[in-house]
């Protein structure tokens, strides 16, 4: 077995201990410190996965500012010091410790025979979009297989217009037709293609109807998984559908003229119709480059066919598409520069990705466990309260003085405030009678 795997064996079973001491234990403290060290293993799984901001945030937030909020209603209600006599069953012990140990063995050979080691990730759904540099549709309805993928793309955009991001498809074979946006007429079939998982296209359709090159797409295949390189994967594109050309990098010079481009730093020479460089990592910063003509052994040449009207901005975490396409202006056709510029997918177990994965996919069921450890709290609160101890009613008590109230008063007054024997009325008593 790997040191991975043993090492989530050993966390694993640790945190399988403190889960059952947790419960077992009587003293609701030693059951708070139990829980600390099973968020603490957790914790310790996400660092196996390659995932250090979920062990932070485990570490921080649960065994942190949750297991203090525990604490303090544990102390404030005073659960720490509740005992009570139970019934004790000695065969219980035992019992539990011998199908513990029985779990844990036959939970060992599973992980140890299974072949975990051989195990493989399930490959992800494919990711397709759509980038539309056909001037003869301004805005275009995209279908796949007759069924509508995307609606209303522009010139220059993609799928969702300007945001540039993927759709998940079915993997699978696929033809690729486009219409004008809203219209009722049947699409124009652009061709076939497949996409297998795992796998991430761009469909770049370009061409014009009734020319030498009608409507068609190019297949250009991307890497939109995460990296840490430095720099932005670049692929450039020439759906110029006139002849190969090359780029070169003006640089500083923004405004270089025809009779200067044959002297610029070459990126790349010949590309032809319909064609794409390979996906290549570019150092981040502004880039200048410009589309020349190219002579016929394939060098470039001192004619410039297009420039972005500004500079193109490779940054990190970035796939950048640079293409050159024609637009239409009226009956002349001009060549334009797009720039598509899209984000990778988040690394696993960052901010990004679990805000992504939280607030999209499994917004409900996160409201839901709020509102279920909402009420677990207040069940805590309402569990641990002694309602079987009642306060002793207090107990009426006098207060003792060293001397009498009347013998103060008549300290201070000079005269006894008590009735004397002389003021007390007379009674006659009438004489006994010999009767």
């Amino acid at each position: 077995m790997s040191i991975e795997v043993v090492l989530f064996i050993v966390i694993g079973l640790v945190a399988l201990f403190s889960a059952g001491m947790m419960v077992v234990v009587t003293n609701a403290v030693h059951s708070a410190l139990y829980l600390i060290l099973n968020f603490a293993c957790v914790a310790f799984l996400y660092l196996l996965l390659d995932a250090p901001f979920l062990a932070l945030v485990q570490v921080a937030v649960y065994a942190g500012a949750i297991m203090v909020l525990f604490l303090f209603v544990i102390m404030l209600l005073g659960a720490e010091r509740t005992f009570r006599e139970m019934r004790q069953f000695k065969w219980l012990a035992p019992l539990t410790l011998t199908l513990s140990i029985s779990f844990f063995i036959v939970l060992f050979l599973v992980m140890d025979r299974g072949g975990m080691d051989d195990l493989t990730v399930p490959p992800d759904a494919p990711m397709l979009r759509v980038v539309n540099t056909t001037p003869d549709f301004v805005e275009a309805d995209f279908f796949l297989n007759g069924e509508l993928f995307a609606e209303g793309v522009p010139f220059g955009g993609t799928t969702d217009r300007h945001n540039a991001h993927f759709r998940e498809v079915e993997p699978g074979d696929y033809t690729l037709g486009i219409a004008q946006a809203g219209g009722e007429g049947r699409p124009l079939p652009l061709g076939t293609f497949s996409i297998a998982p795992d796998e991430a296209l761009t469909l770049l359709t370009y061409g014009i109807i009734g020319s030498g090159i009608n409507p068609t797409f190019l297949t250009i295949p991307e890497d939109i998984n995460y990296y840490t390189e430095s720099g932005g994967r670049t692929v450039i594109v020439n759906a110029f559908a006139d002849q190969p050309v090359s780029v070169v990098d003006a640089g500083s010079n923004r405004r270089l003229e025809s009779g200067e481009a044959a002297n610029a730093p070459l990126i790349v020479a010949g590309l032809g119709v319909g064609e794409a460089t390979e996906m290549a990592l570019e150092r981040t910063g502004n880039r200048n480059w410009v589309f020349v003509d190219t002579a016929a052994d394939g060098t470039p040449t001192d004619r410039i066919i297009g420039r972005t009207d500004q500079a193109f901005n490779i940054q990190q975490g970035h796939t950048n598409l640079f293409i050159l396409a024609r637009d239409r202006d009226g009956d002349t056709l001009t060549p334009v520069v797009v720039t598509v510029q899209t984000r990778t997918l988040p690394q696993f177990g960052s901010a990004e990705a679990i805000g992504q994965t939280l607030f999209t996919d499994y917004l409900l069921p996160f409201q839901l466990v709020a509102v279920l450890l909402l009420a677990a709290m207040v069940g805590a609160i309402v569990l641990t309260q002694r309602a079987d101890i009642k306060p002793k009613p207090g107990r009426p008590t006098r207060r003792k003085v060293s001397r009498p109230l009347t013998s103060v008063i008549a300290a201070q007054t000079g005269h006894s405030i008590a009735a004397s024997d002389d003021d007390e009325p007379q009674v006659e008593v009438p004489p006994a009678t010999g009767d």
